[in-house]
């Protein structure tokens, strides 16, 4: 995919993959914390993952994105009679 694309391209693929990096690695710290925290290290533009806020309310507001986008699918689904 990166193959054919143009700089600017390329530079939003990558920043897209890191913001997903990231978001991961803050979901997974309290219950993995010493793991998260040497994956984060190697990010980088980072301090450490313990001086961040964690990613609470950024996952709800996907998780209620994606709970609409559900119920719009279900009502576009035909109901089997």
């Amino acid at each position: 995919m990166m193959a054919n694309a143009d700089d600017q391209q390329k530079s939003s693929i990558r920043n897209t993959l890191y913001t997903c990096l990231e978001t991961a690695l803050r979901l997974i710290h309290p219950y993995m914390p010493f793991v998260s925290e040497e994956l984060w290290q190697r990010l980088p533009r980072r301090p450490g993952i313990a001086c961040i806020p964690y990613a609470y309310q950024g996952l709800c507001r996907c998780l209620r994105m994606l709970m609409v986008v559900g119920v719009h699918l279900q009502a576009t689904r035909p109901n089997p009679s």
